[in-house]
């Protein structure tokens, strides 16, 4: 028995983090980022193959929506947060910026990230106010 058969005393199991913080500046480089980060996530908790992409198609379209829709050009405060738990067998994703809510917009296809997410989580919720927008994703585990 050679070193690499020997299984490893020493070794202790890790738990996977059952909560996730990401946040940054709403630019374009943030995109594969956090749909990344997210993914990893997702996948360190038990999440399927088919899930893990399920959730990054659509974590990638809700802060894509961020970054093309939620600020009026030119601002520079242009803040994105991600937060992800894990509770009951269910994976919660939430996408929040302190931009201007959904309105008319000249960008081709708006709304079609958001049906995009519909088809991909099993609840989506969305909250605009004062404040900005907030959009939660539940997917099973």
């Amino acid at each position: 028995m050679t070193d690499t058969d020997k299984p490893d005393a020493y070794a202790v199991e890790v738990p996977a983090p059952t909560s996730l913080e990401l946040s940054g500046q709403a630019a374009p480089d943030l995109i594969p980022a956090f749909r990344h980060r997210t993914a990893d996530f997702a996948a360190a908790n038990g999440a399927t193959p088919k899930a893990v992409e399920a959730i990054a198609l659509a974590v990638s379209e809700a802060v894509t929506n961020v970054v093309k829709h939620a600020y009026e050009p030119g601002k520079t405060n242009r803040g994105i947060w991600l937060t992800g738990s894990v509770t009951d067998a269910l994976l919660e994703i939430t996408v929040s910026d302190r931009g201007c809510g959904f309105r008319e917009s000249s960008s081709p296809g708006l709304g079609v990230g958001l049906s995009i997410i519909a088809d991909m989580s099993a609840e989506l919720d969305i909250d605009q106010g004062p404040k900005g927008t907030e959009l939660r994703m539940r997917f099973p585990l």
